[in-house]
């Protein structure tokens, strides 16, 4: 829910966009183990998107990681 040099991803967010408040961290991440960036370009601007794909994405064998948009 929050990325470091960036803050609360929350404030990113337009006030129209319907957040799936149930994705977990996983459902950001390709079956190929890269960020899914058409999926974060929806709710995010650019800069922020840079920053987060700046950061390994979770290993897929990791546990479930629920965001939380609060």
């Amino acid at each position: 829910s929050w990325v470091l040099k960036v803050g609360p991803l929350f404030s990113y967010v337009p006030a129209h966009a319907s957040l799936d408040l149930e994705s977990t961290l996983r459902d950001w991440v390709l079956l190929n183990g890269s960020w899914n960036v058409d999926l974060l370009h929806i709710w995010l601007p650019d800069d922020v998107i840079k920053r987060i794909v700046s950061i390994p994405p979770p290993h897929s064998t990791g546990c479930k990681d629920n965001i939380i948009w609060a």
